[in-house]
């Protein structure tokens, strides 16, 4: 019973080990310029999808067209997809909000590239 009690626990230790790596993401601060777009209408648009915006309301994303870390390097992996808002006060306007549906911006934040997420710290209007 001690050796399976012992091999339990080793067994236990590595699977906790293996799924913190899976979960576990670093952060990258960002500043990422592109286009506030709601997906449900552009599937409908583009895919034929059978969104309602018009009755559940728009749930808008991010899509990149460029990614700039703090170090002022581009982030190139990013250019081209579409991140999700991590829901907080400070992305609620960008991610209901009618004013800035299909509008470009600029916004600060934090990363998650594995989740292609990012936790909104500012956003505005791209500077010219």
């Amino acid at each position: 019973m001690a050796v399976f009690m012992r091999f339990l626990l080793a067994w236990l230790f590595i699977t906790s080990l293996c799924l913190g790596a899976v979960y576990a993401q670093e952060g990258k601060e960002v500043t990422v310029y592109g286009t506030n777009y709601c997906l449900g209408c552009a599937l409908k648009k583009t895919a034929g999808a059978k969104a309602q915006c018009s009755v559940y309301g728009h749930v808008h994303s991010l899509k990149i067209d460029k990614a700039v870390g703090a170090d002022g390097k581009v982030i190139e992996s990013l250019t081209g997809k579409t991140l999700h808002y991590l829901q907080n006060d400070q992305a609620s306007p960008l991610i209901k909000g009618e004013q800035f549906h299909g509008a470009p911006v600029e916004v600060k934040g934090t990363v998650f590239e594995d989740s292609l997420t990012v936790d909104v710290d500012s956003f505005g209007e791209p500077k010219k």
